[in-house]
C-alpha cells in the first residue's frame, strides 16, 4: 500500500476544521488510514474520491496506549457506530475519528448539550495537564539546575538547551492554546451553537500556527548548524564512559591556566591508577556559543619542589567567554551553584583570603569537606579551581595559590 502524507492545516483540538479538512481530502482521492497522524502529519491511503464524512468523538479516558482498552474506544461504542453507519478509523489527539460514506448515516453526536458533556472530561485533564508542566518549567530549572542556566548551556550545549527551551516554550504555549479552545467550545456548545460556527481563530489562526512550526524547526536547524561549525576545538579525543576526554600527556597545548607543578612551584607527577587514570588525570576541551573555547582539568599526583614534595588534586574549569559581562554572569552562577548544593549542609563556607588586584570577580570558599574553591572572573575570561593538599603547604598557604592561579589567569 502506497501512503501518501499531509501536514494538517489546524490542531488536533480543533474539531470542526479537522473534519472538514479530512473530508475534502476524501473528495479528492485521499483517506485518512488506520496509522493517524505522526507529528501533526496524516497518513492517507488513495482510492476513488467520493463524498466522505469524518467525525471526532472526544475520549472520555485519554488515547494513550496505557489506558484502558489501550487508547482505543471501547467495543461497544465501535460496534454502536459502526451499526450506525460510521468506521473507526484512529485516533488524534484526545479524539476518535470516525468515517462515513454513507450520506444517510445519523450524526453520531447532534446535540451541542451532549458534546458539551464529551468534552468537560477532555477540558478537565488539559487544564491539569497545564498547570503540572508550567509547574516544572518553572520550578525544575530552580531545583535541578539550581538557577544557573548560563552554566547548564555552556556545559550541555547552547543548541541543545536552547532547543529544549524553544520546545518547552512551544509545547506551554500550545497547551494553553488548547485549553482555551477546549474552554471556548464547552461554553459555545452550552450555548448551543454548533461546533461548525465556533470560531477557534479561523484561517489565519491556522496560518500562524503553520508559520511558528516552520520558524521553530528553522530554529532548531539552525542552531544545529552553529554548533557543528563551532564544536571542534581540534583535540583528538579519547572516549571514557559517555565523555570523550583526553590524557594530559597527549593534549600537546599550553594552558590558559596554572596546572598543580606551576601552582605549587614544582614538577607535578600523576598517581599511576591505572585503567582509571582518566578518572583522574585528563584534560576536556570543547567549545559553545557562549564560551568558545572551554577547558577542563583534572589532576590528582605529586609534586616535587626545591622547598619540599606535596601531594594534592586540582580541578580547574576555564572558560573563555564571548564577553566580560557572560564571564561574570558565569562565574556567579558557579558559585551559586555550590552554595545551593551545600544549602541544608555545613560544608559550604566562606573563607578569608586576599583579593587579587584587577579582577572583575573573585570567591574564595569550603566547597565541600576537602575541597577548597576558587573562582574568579577578568575580561571575558572566568576559572574555577577546586583544590585538596593531603600535607602542609607550609609557604605554599592559600593566599600562594591562589595568587598563582590569579596571575596564570592574567
Amino acid at each position: 500500500m502506497k501512503y501518501v502524507y499531509r501536514l494538517s492545516p489546524c490542531p488536533s483540538y480543533d474539531v470542526a476544521y479537522t473534519e472538514d479538512w479530512l473530508g475534502r481530502m476524501a473528495e479528492n482521492g485521499l483517506f485518512l488510514s488506520e496509522n493517524g497522524f505522526f507529528g501533526g502529519i496524516g497518513v492517507f491511503e488513495k482510492a476513488e474520491p467520493r463524498e466522505t464524512r469524518y467525525r471526532m468523538v472526544a475520549s472520555p479516558k485519554g488515547t494513550s496506549m496505557w489506558n484502558d482498552d489501550g487508547g482505543l474506544p471501547r467495543a461497544e461504542q465501535r460496534d454502536m457506530m459502526a451499526d450506525a453507519g460510521w468506521k473507526y478509523v484512529c485516533n488524534r489527539g484526545d479524539f476518535f475519528i470516525y468515517r462515513s460514506c454513507d450520506p444517510s448515516s445519523p450524526e453520531p453526536e447532534s446535540d451541542p448539550a451532549v458534546q458539551a458533556l464529551a468534552l468537560a472530561p477532555l477540558s478537565k485533564r488539559q487544564k491539569s495537564l497545564l498547570f503540572t508542566q508550567i509547574f516544572y518549567t518553572i520550578f525544575y530549572p530552580l531545583f535541578f539546575f539550581r538557577g544557573s542556566m548560563l552554566m547548564l548551556m555552556i556545559e550541555a550545549g547552547s543548541v541543545i538547551v536552547l532547543s529544549v527551551l524553544a520546545l518547552i516554550i512551544w509545547s506551554n504555549v500550545t497547551d494553553v492554546k488548547k485549553y482555551l479552545a477546549l474552554k471556548k467550545m464547552t461554553t459555545g456548545l452550552k450555548r448551543g451553537q454548533p461546533l461548525s460556527k465556533i470560531p477557534l481563530g479561523g484561517y489565519r489562526g491556522r496560518r500562524l500556527l503553520l508559520a511558528a512550526r516552520t520558524a521553530l524547526t528553522l530554529f532548531v536547524i539552525i542552531l544545529i548548524g552553529v554548533n557543528l561549525r563551532s564544536g571542534d576545538v581540534g583535540v583528538t579525543p579519547i572516549n571514557f564512559g559517555n565523555k570523550s576526554i583526553c590524557a594530559i600527556e597527549a593534549y600537546g597545548k599550553d594552558l590558559p591556566f596554572a596546572g598543580l607543578g606551576e601552582m605549587l612551584d614544582g614538577e607535578y607527577s600523576p598517581i599511576d591508577m591505572g585503567r582509571d587514570d582518566l578518572r583522574y588525570n585528563y584534560i576536556k576541551e570543547w567549545s559553545d556559543m557562549l564560551a568558545p573555547t572551554c577547558i577542563k582539568l583534572a589532576q590528582h599526583g605529586d609534586v616535587k619542589s626545591t622547598d619540599g614534595a606535596y601531594s594534592g588534586a586540582l580541578y580547574v574549569s576555564y572558560y573563555k567567554t564571548v564577553s566580560p559581562f557572560v564571564a561574570r554572569i558565569v562565574a556567579a552562577d558557579i558559585q551559586r551553584a555550590d552554595r545551593l548544593k551545600n544549602l541544608f549542609s555545613s560544608d559550604y563556607q566562606a573563607l578569608r583570603a586576599e583579593r587579587p588586584e584587577g579582577f572583575d570577580y573573585f570567591a574564595f570558599y569550603k566547597s565541600d569537606t576537602f575541597y577548597q574553591t576558587l573562582v574568579i572572573a577578568k575580561g571575558d575570561r572566568v576559572l574555577k579551581a577546586d583544590f585538596f593538599s593531603f600535607n602542609d603547604l607550609g609557604e605554599h598557604a592559600l593566599d600562594f595559590w591562589i595568587k598563582r592561579m590569579a596571575d596564570s589567569l592574567s
